[in-house]
């Protein structure tokens, strides 16, 4: 087995869940900038997501990311993502990296930030990036649950049916991965989340808590 390690970013990597404080720094950016325009774009949007509940979750992802794609204020918003980081689990990333695991970071969370952060704050490392994000086809690929593990297969990190060493992560979400991995480290999980790793025949001996 190739020594290989798999980093959940919200929640797990940094203590928080990103996408929230990513709408309210682009609607806080656009005025900063004068940019009135964007902030109407985005105020339709939200509200339509908010109130009018008209539309989903992803494809409000998704229309976020083609208004903001071309903009140059991304790696901005990762220096701020910076300050939220979970400094243990951070070192954690750079004992393996240092002793010799390839890495990968993955989320659900819109890799056009996802991508400047992870630069940002480990600029000498050779990590492999997946987050939600418009494909070269200009179709929407949304990073959550399997999709983790089939982006990583997609990738080439993993082959297919590979068993990599460790995941960290908070979350039941990443249960496909987990099944992959040999070792899986919890990060401050919720209760249920925690319950469901620990009655999982297959998964809760390969357990351990950060």
């Amino acid at each position: 087995m190739e020594n290989k390690s798999i980093f959940d970013f919200d929640k797990t990597l940094i203590r928080i869940n990103s996408f929230p404080f990513w709408i309210l720094f682009l609607m806080f950016y656009s005025l900063l900038k004068f940019r009135f325009y964007l902030f109407v774009k985005l105020f339709k949007l939200l509200w339509n997501r908010k109130i009018h509940e008209n539309i989903k979750h992803v494809d409000f992802k998704h229309e976020l990311v083609k208004l903001t794609q071309n903009m140059d204020c991304h790696s901005q918003f990762g220096i701020i993502l910076s300050l939220f980081i979970r400094k243990k689990v951070g070192q954690k990333l750079v004992e393996l990296h240092a002793s010799g695991h390839r890495i990968a970071v993955t989320s659900a969370a819109p890799e056009i930030y996802l991508k400047p952060f992870v630069e940002k704050i480990f600029p000498d490392f050779e990590i492999q990036i997946f987050g939600s994000k418009i494909n070269e086809n200009e179709v929407w690929e949304e990073n959550f649950g399997a999709n983790k593990l089939n982006s990583a297969i997609r990738s080439r990190f993993l082959e297919k049916k590979e068993k990599f060493r460790n995941l960290f992560t908070d979350s039941w979400d990443d249960s496909e991965l987990a099944g992959m991995a040999e070792k899986i480290t919890l990060v401050y999980p919720k209760n249920v989340d925690k319950k469901r790793f620990l009655e999982n025949p297959e998964l809760k001996n390969k357990v351990e808590f950060f």
